[in-house]
C-alpha cells in the first residue's frame, strides 16, 4: 500500500480481516511514501481497531540491512498470519515475498496472488468496466469470507474525538446556512492534471451557478495551498482553503458531510467516496475503466477511453495528455448538475 488511494481502496480488506480475525494485534508492512504528496499509512488508518503498529521499509530495498531490519521488526511481533494486499506486481514478484515473509516466521500466509487472474482486474460484462482495485483485493482474501462494498460500515476510519472537535471547530468559519462543495486540485502525476485553464473556467460557471447556495472548500497537501488560492479567489461566495491545514483522515471528515466532491482521479476521490459522499471525478485514461473509479453508484466520472488507455503513464509526450484534456468544462458541469438532481431527488 504506498498512496492515499491504494491505502483507501483497501479499507473493506482490512475490516473483513478483523471480522475473520477479532481481538487479534494487527501490524502493517508497507513501504515509504512514494511521493512527498503521499501521506504515511498510519495517516490513514491511524492506530485503532483495524491497524495497532506499522514498519515501514524503502520501496526499492535492496541492502542486505534493511531487509535485516524489516525482518528483525516482524519477528518482534512473534506472528501467525500475514496477508498480502498490494498491487499488481506479477506472479514472480509475490513468490518473492512469500518466501521472505515465510523466513519471518509467518506459519500463514493468505493472499499471495500467484495465479494469473488474481494479477489483474477482471472485465465485467454487465457494467461494461473491469472490476474495482478493492473487488480485486477482496479476491485475494476471499477464504477469509466476504464483505458488502456497497455497506458504508466496510470503508468506515473510525475516527477519533480529537479529529471530529478539530474539523467542527474549523468548519464554524464557513457560512452556517449553507451546504458546501468540496475540491481538490492536486495530483502527484502530471498526467493527471486537468490544468488551470480548465479549473478556472469551472470554478467561475460554478460561482456563478452556485456560490449563493453553497460553500467552497479547498482540500490538499501545503504545497497546493497558493494554487489552490487562485481558484478561491473565484469565487463569490463563503470559502475555505485548508491546503496543508488537515491530515487525512480529517479531510475524510470534511469530505464526509459535503455535498460532493470535485477532482481528479487521485487520493482524495478516494477518501470522498469512503465516506459515501457523491463524487464528480475528472479522469484519466491511464488506467482501464473501472478499475480505479471512485466505488459506488452516486458517483459522475468523466473518462475518455482513447486509443492508448490503459497506459499507466505518469507522463504523457505521444498524445499530449489528450485523455484528460479532451474532457470540457461543459462536460464537468453537466456532471455536477447530475449529482445535484439526484441529491434532489433523494430528499423527496
Amino acid at each position: 500500500l504506498g498512496s492515499l488511494g491504494d491505502m483507501v481502496v483497501a479499507l473493506p480488506a482490512l475490516h473483513l480481516i478483523q471480522k475473520a480475525f477479532p481481538k487479534s494485534y494487527y501490524g502493517l508492512v508497507t513501504n515509504f511514501p512514494v511521493n512527498s504528496k503521499a501521506p504515511t499509512a498510519e495517516m490513514i488508518f491511524g492506530r485503532g481497531p483495524l491497524i495497532h503498529d506499522y514498519v515501514s521499509y524503502p520501496l526499492k530495498m535492496r541492502k542486505l540491512k534493511d531487509l535485516f531490519s524489516l525482518w528483525k521488526k516482524i519477528v518482534s511481533w512473534k506472528p501467525d498470519v500475514f496477508i498480502y494486499l498490494t498491487e499488481k506486481r506479477g506472479i514472480l514478484n509475490a513468490l518473492g515475498m512469500a518466501i521472505f515473509f515465510k523466513l519471518c516466521g509467518f506459519p500463514k500466509l493468505i493472499g499471495f496472488p500467484l495465479k494469473p487472474s488474481l494479477n489483474k482486474n477482471l472485465w465485467l460484462p454487465a457494467s461494461r468496466r473491469y472490476e474495482s482495485e478493492s473487488s480485486r483485493l477482496l479476491r485475494f482474501i476471499s477464504s477469509l469470507g466476504t464483505v458488502d462494498l456497497d455497506d458504508l460500515k466496510n470503508w468506515e476510519m473510525n475516527f477519533f474525538e480529537s479529529e471530529k472537535n478539530k474539523v467542527t471547530q474549523i468548519l464554524k468559519n464557513l457560512d452556517p446556512m449553507k451546504s458546501y462543495i468540496v475540491c481538490s486540485i492536486g495530483t502527484k502525476d502530471p498526467l493527471r492534471d486537468w490544468e488551470e485553464h480548465n479549473w478556472s473556467r469551472l470554478i467561475q460557471q460554478m460561482s456563478q451557478k452556485y456560490s449563493k447556495q453553497y460553500g467552497l472548500i479547498f482540500i490538499g497537501v501545503s504545497s497546493e495551498y497558493d494554487y489552490s488560492q487562485k481558484f478561491i479567489d473565484l469565487w463569490a461566495g463563503s470559502a475555505l482553503n485548508l491546503c496543508g491545514a488537515l491530515l487525512p483522515r480529517e479531510s475524510a471528515l470534511v469530505l464526509k458531510s459535503a455535498t460532493f466532491f470535485i477532482g481528479h482521479d487521485s487520493g482524495p476521490v478516494h477518501l470522498a467516496a469512503a465516506q459515501g459522499t457523491p463524487c464528480v471525478a475528472i479522469s484519466t485514461a491511464r488506467w482501464l475503466p473501472g478499475i480505479w473509479f471512485p466505488y459506488g453508484q452516486q458517483h459522475e466520472v468523466l473518462y475518455h477511453q482513447i486509443e492508448c488507455a490503459g497506459c499507466q503513464l505518469t507522463v504523457c509526450e505521444k498524445y499530449k495528455k489528450k485523455c484528460i484534456l479532451s474532457i470540457r468544462v461543459e462536460e464537468v458541469m453537466t456532471a455536477i448538475e447530475n449529482i445535484l438532481s439526484k441529491l434532489s431527488m433523494r430528499r423527496l
